[in-house]
């Protein structure tokens, strides 16, 4: 299975964040500014259950869409989460 572009993906799942009640989503596009992502996503929610049902929709949404997951930090405490999709990285 192919990816599907980065600003495809970066949509996914900012709706995807709206869907499970995300709060203050804020999409920064780095394109020309960085090489590490096109896109950096940032969330929170109310609890660490909010956090971590947050993330694990969005690591199912990113595996979903074909991509490599490099890296998930602090999912165990869900206190906060980041996680590394290549070209698109999501803090919650």
């Amino acid at each position: 299975m192919s990816a599907i572009d980065s600003q495809t993906l970066m949509s996914q799942i900012v709706r995807t964040l709206e869907d499970k009640k995300a709060i203050n989503i804020v999409t920064l596009d780095l394109h020309g500014i960085s090489l590490v992502a096109d896109y950096f996503v940032i969330c929170h929610g109310n609890t660490d259950r909010q956090v971590k049902a947050l993330a694990d929709t969005v690591i199912e949404q990113v595996e979903k869409a074909g991509y490599r997951l490099y890296g998930v930090e602090g999912l165990d405490a869900a206190r906060w989460v980041l996680i590394d999709a290549g070209d698109v990285v999501i803090h919650i």
